[in-house]
């Protein structure tokens, strides 16, 4: 008579990977909120591109109001046409895609980074000043 065992050995205890105690796959609640997200995201999109391609117009009109300075004409123009295949990739690149981009974009270029940043909130800040100014 041939008496099989099984093994003595015990398996280990599973450890949690998955750090986080939120799990995307066992609620609809979170992937709702985070399409809801998206959405929101994807509205402010476009309302964003509205004010960028206002952006890239009031550039070219001034590039073109440098009659007199051709060589600074051309750098504007040149900077304007840089706007417009940027406002092109945001309009036709999907969120997520963008994130990865900027992620890497960032890991390559960090002070490039801190300085397209500090000109951005520098433009808001004065924007906002110039609004609160147009109201009083």
């Amino acid at each position: 008579m041939v008496v099989t065992t099984k093994s003595s050995k015990k398996s280990a205890p599973r450890r949690n990977r998955n750090k986080n105690p939120i799990r995307v796959g066992s609620s609809g609640l979170l992937n709702d909120g985070l399409a809801l997200a998206k959405s929101i995201l994807n509205n402010q999109k476009d309302l964003g591109m509205e004010r960028f391609d206002f952006l890239i117009e009031r550039t070219r009109d001034y590039a073109s109001s440098l009659k007199t300075m051709p060589i600074i004409q051309d750098q504007i123009d040149y900077v304007a046409n840089g706007l417009t295949h940027f406002s092109d990739y945001i309009e036709k690149t999907d969120l997520d895609r963008i994130a990865v981009d900027a992620k890497n974009f960032v890991a390559r270029n960090p002070a490039l980074t801190v300085g397209i940043t500090t000109v951005i909130g520098l433009a808001a800040l004065g924007s906002k000043r110039q609004n609160s100014r147009k109201s009083n």
